[in-house]
């Protein structure tokens, strides 16, 4: 069973809510911050990889909710570059980054994007992100080799389901 919510109105999703049944915080080993605008993916990508019990995943739509939830001390955070890219007003990837390298040092941040531009790429990882993948069709694996590379033999994670 899987339990997720989204806040009607306010965009984002509620970590306290979206706590999942075969996932509780007691065994899991990482605590994971998913971060992206794009509700589907970011549904999809919190989907797939909340099926290793080592990690406690929580999804926000915007870095604002994000930030207000730093006190839950995420090990891992996925990031997308283009965050917000429509409100001028909201924190982007970079400004994320930054912010999140200023308050959780130790955190390791996955920087997510639609295109690739070896500039920004550059950029990202000189400010503090682990790495830097495209958003493709392949992503949800790239990303799963990635967290293999952080956490170890994910040999016992589910392909399918």
């Amino acid at each position: 069973m899987v339990t997720v919510a989204l806040h009607r109105g306010s965009g984002s999703w509620d970590p306290e809510v979206q706590r999942h049944v075969e996932n509780p915080p007691e065994k899991a080993s990482y605590t994971v911050f998913i971060i992206d605008d794009n509700t589907m993916f970011l549904y999809l990508l919190g989907f797939y990889l909340k099926r290793d019990p080592r990690f406690q995943i929580y999804c926000y739509t915007s870095g604002e909710e994000a930030m207000r939830n730093m006190k839950l001390n995420p090990d891992i955070i996925i990031l997308d570059y283009y965050l917000n890219a429509a409100d001028p007003d909201a924190m982007n990837g970079m400004a994320m980054l930054l912010e999140i390298k200023r308050q959780r040092p130790e955190a390791i941040v996955i920087m997510l994007s639609a295109q690739h531009d070896l500039g920004v790429s550059i950029e990202l990882l000189r400010s503090g992100a682990f790495t830097y993948l495209q958003k493709d069709k392949s992503a949800l694996s790239t990303v799963r080799k990635t967290l293999e590379a952080i956490c170890g033999d994910m040999s016992g994670f589910e392909e399918s389901s």
